[in-house]
């Protein structure tokens, strides 16, 4: 009974929930690091729930699905960059002001390793970030490969509005 639900449409829609809820409910601050993933993120159950309910979205466009990958990755990248930000200067990142120390950053990084493992690792950076996309593109494709109909369609609808409702009451929180 095992095998056969390891390769289920369930046990994949599964998986693929659960990294997109592993990837969002990383928090942007460092204290809350500790209950990361006691906190629900809201914005995962928009997201599924939207390609649960809108399913061709996804599947007849992929440029939509690559898109929103980027938007969580990106996401992701900046909640990265903040705890590393308010680890080393105690304060949160802005990009218009910490752009520069991007490259400050790189040059340390040269100093103290050399050019070449410098080149290394933001290469090795390049195909992780690729790696989590194209992760998240996946996941994407599998949730919207779930066919949802009449009242479960329905259900999941009134559910997306009110992730939505709770998303915008909880903006800026």
């Amino acid at each position: 009974p095992v095998k056969p639900f390891l390769g289920s449409r369930v046990f994949r829609l599964l998986v693929a929930a659960l990294a997109l809820y592993a990837l969002l409910a990383v928090p942007s601050s460092r204290d809350a690091l500790a209950a990361a993933f006691t906190r629900f993120p809201l914005e995962w159950a928009v997201i599924v729930l939207a390609v649960l309910v809108w399913p061709s979205m996804v599947r007849a466009t992929p440029a939509v699905a690559i898109a929103l990958s980027a938007v969580i990755v990106l996401v992701s990248v900046l909640k990265a960059v903040d705890i590393a930000m308010l680890t080393s200067l105690n304060r949160p990142f802005n990009a218009v002001v910490d752009m520069f120390l991007v490259r400050a950053g790189l040059n340390v990084l040269q100093g103290s390793i050399g050019t070449a493992a410098t080149a290394l690792v933001i290469v090795l950076a390049a195909l992780l970030l690729f790696g989590i996309g194209f992760a998240v593109y996946l996941a994407l494709r599998f949730i919207a490969a779930v066919t949802l109909a009449g009242a479960t369609r329905a259900l999941a609808a009134v559910g997306l509005l009110a992730a939505l409702l709770l998303s915008l009451a909880d903006l800026g929180q």
